[in-house]
């Protein structure tokens, strides 16, 4: 049960990092920016 707050496993996570490095953007940027998306299409 210590499991069930763990929101991704270890691979999706290392995808996501991998993503994100060969982008050349840092993490912050990328969430800034798929925070706008998203919020641009929920308002929509």
């Amino acid at each position: 049960m210590g499991d069930n707050g763990k929101r991704y496993d270890a691979e999706f996570k290392a995808d996501a990092v991998k993503m994100v490095r060969e982008s050349g953007r840092s993490a912050a940027s990328s969430r800034q920016e798929d925070k706008a998306l998203l919020e641009s299409n929920l308002s929509a």
